[in-house]
């Protein structure tokens, strides 16, 4: 262990006047403390029980007796990263003196510690945290448990050293900042705060939950050495309270507040300058929200972007080769006599190559289509003079081998005609995509036969 040179208080004076000087002046600048705080430094012979099982616990807290005494005292529960969910139960409770710091796991106990119910609840034993009293009402939520004579540190410590500590009474102060202040040691959090506390604990977890305990202790220890330099003694429901039912009570039954009528909060913080207000037109206003548009996010302003680019005079249409474009007073369903699948109001031109006929209705649009061969109409006329019965109507055997279900393009499985032009079938392989091919007979001739 390194050592460092603190820089020692002043000592305090012999009298003191009402409100004429405080117990513990404020000292000069310092940098801020490179020395971690470790609970192995107060005592290195201090004992370290992680406890996962409740008659465990309740043998070991046995051993601290009713006697009065005072505990450091903190809370760990499971994060809960999704939005709306409640939190989760309280896991770990944490005690610590001077000798040991206890780290009961009360998730992975069969029942909450008998013998910690009892010691939360005596009177007798003082528990000291920083906000100690959200601590404890979670406590109580989750597992009904009763506390007696909780302190909260940031309210002692305002109370005894008024004089580095201004602004707002029941402003909390952070463990850490109280440990740099007073212990000049430096208590980082990171991401051991976000971890599961209800897992089995790992080396860094042990770690921040005993100097959390431990730290808290240190202060009290600390803070209550300093009521006796003070020439009113303050008293003790300034900064002590019970929570019954889950409701904060003083020492007295009545509901508690923190308030402290000596308490002296410092000037108040100097009021906010006015919005400036000047009325600018022309240059300025141009050159303002120029401004204001810069400092939008790029995604605010992506879709403004992208309608100037695309809409663009200069850019080029690029369309694929082979295609071609649908007029959309001509558009239909696939099927031949289906209704139009949108007005020629709708159709609107897409940039990049695309022109989609949008059906607001339906949600679909009609793409540029590839070149189909051409087709005989239903109703073309084809000669049948001098032509055998066979010829005119045959089976397409091609075709039927093409697909299972024995349907080729031209002709059928029932029979039907052959229209004067050259028959396509489909040839469709799982590696291939989509061609059309030409059949191997002529129109008009009968190649069932053959």
């Amino acid at each position: 262990m390194s050592e460092v040179a603190l820089v020692d208080l002043p000592p305090p004076p012999a009298f003191l006047a009402p409100g004429q000087a405080p117990v513990i002046e404020k000292t000069p600048p310092r940098p801020a403390p490179t020395v971690a705080y470790s609970w192995r430094e107060y005592n290195p012979q201090a004992r370290l029980l992680y406890i996962h099982d409740h008659g465990e616990a309740n043998s070991e807290l046995a051993k601290l007796g009713s006697s009065p005494q005072a505990l450091g005292f903190d809370l760990e529960w499971k994060p809960t990263f999704t939005r709306g969910a409640g939190e989760n139960p309280v896991a770990l409770v944490q005690l610590a003196n001077n000798d040991t710091i206890f780290l009961l796991q009360i998730t992975a106990m069969k029942e909450f510690p008998e013998r910690l119910s009892e010691i939360l609840a005596n009177p007798l034993i003082v528990k000291a945290g920083v906000a100690i009293q959200n601590d404890a009402k979670k406590l109580y939520n989750d597992w009904r448990v009763p506390m007696n004579n909780c302190v909260d540190l940031s309210l002692l410590a305002r109370t005894v050293d008024n004089a580095r500590w201004q602004g707002k009474y029941n402003a909390s102060l952070g463990l850490a900042r109280l440990i740099e202040s007073y212990e000049y040691r430096l208590m980082a959090k990171g991401k051991t705060t976000r971890s599961n506390w209800e897992a089995r604990l790992d080396r860094n977890q042990l770690e921040y939950a005993s100097n959390d305990a431990h730290g808290g202790y240190v202060l009290y220890r600390k803070l209550e050495s300093m009521i006796s330099l003070l020439q009113v003694p303050p008293e003790s429901i300034w900064y002590t309270f019970n929570l019954i039912s889950g409701q904060l009570m003083s020492c007295d039954g009545h509901q508690w507040h923190a308030s402290n009528p000596n308490y002296d909060p410092g000037p108040p913080p100097p009021p906010r300058l006015p919005r400036k207000t000047t009325d600018i037109s022309g240059e300025e206003a141009q050159n303002e929200n120029q401004a204001k548009s810069e400092a939008i996010p790029y995604w605010r302003n992506r879709r403004e972007r992208r309608s100037q680019q695309f809409m663009s005079s200069n850019q080029q249409e690029q369309r694929p080769k082979n295609f071609i474009q649908l007029n959309p007073h001509e558009v239909h369903s696939h099927t031949e006599g289906g209704s139009p699948r949108s007005s020629p109001h709708q159709a609107k031109r897409w940039p990049q190559g695309r022109s989609t006929d949008i059906n607001h209705d339906r949600g679909s649009y009609t793409p540029y289509l590839p070149a189909r061969p051409t087709q005989a109409q239903p109703d073309a006329v084809f000669p049948t003079a001098g032509v055998s019965p066979s010829a005119q109507f045959h089976t397409d055997t091609s075709a039927s081998s093409s697909f299972s279900s024995g349907i080729g393009a031209g002709s059928s499985s029932r029979g039907g005609p052959t229209l004067g032009k050259q028959n396509h079938t489909r040839s469709y392989n799982r590696n291939q995509s989509y061609r059309p091919h030409r059949s191997t007979h002529a129109s008009g001739q009968d190649t069932s036969n053959s």
